[in-house]
């Protein structure tokens, strides 16, 4: 019996101390070391998260849940994200050359389009102009890659294969800004957290909460 309530007893003080860490962990937490640039992450006490980036004109974000897992706390987005363009149309029309338009209410960003196809004879490496439009080299492509420069980590592909269509027009998803973290760490120190950083170089950068 006494043992009964021994190890009850344990179980008890363990889920308290969990509650007492998970609760010591809601807040702010701010990049630090980094010139020029803010981001971070919100601890909010529901269990959910908020992530920020900002450098200059570009600003980021992205939401999500976390848990802790002994010392080291995991984020994970609500969603798993989503192709950076959506096609929109395509056919094929007398004009030479192989046409990708980026068609968006946003003039700044379909600027900054890179656009990569390839073929069995050719591959080409364009970016869009400030109309949002790439233009290749006649040819017949089996592949083509899209990147918005300001989100890297995000690459579109699609098939060409048996498509005989030259001109494709696209708009960039909705959700083109948004980061996406899929079992991302971070270790729990005293004074903040460590781990990389999601859109920075691969390294380990300090996260200090905010008092």
């Amino acid at each position: 019996m006494k043992r009964g309530i021994l190890i009850l007893l344990l179980i008890i003080l363990g889920i308290s101390q969990m509650t007492a860490q998970i609760s010591s962990l809601i807040g702010e937490y701010y990049l630090q070391g980094v010139m020029e640039t803010a981001s971070g992450f919100r601890l909010n006490s529901d269990s959910s998260f908020d992530f920020f980036y900002s450098y200059g004109a570009l600003d980021r974000g992205g939401k999500g849940n976390w848990k802790v897992e002994g010392s080291q706390l995991k984020l994970n987005s609500f969603s798993s994200g989503s192709d950076a363009f959506v096609l929109k149309e395509e056919k094929k029309i007398s004009a030479s050359g192989f046409l990708v338009r980026i068609n968006d209410a946003n003039p700044f960003f379909k600027k900054y389009v890179h656009g990569f196809v390839s073929g069995k004879s050719h591959e080409e490496e364009q970016q869009s102009n400030s109309d949002g439009i790439l233009h290749f080299s006649p040819g017949t492509y089996d592949s083509l890659m899209l990147m918005m420069e300001f989100c890297p980590e995000k690459v579109f592909r699609m098939d060409l294969k048996g498509n005989e269509n030259n001109e494709f027009v696209f708009t960039f998803d909705p959700a083109l800004m948004e980061v996406v973290f899929q079992n991302f760490t971070l270790k729990i120190d005293s004074k903040g957290l460590i781990g990389k950083h999601p859109l920075l170089v691969d390294k380990e950068y300090f996260f200090e909460k905010a008092e």
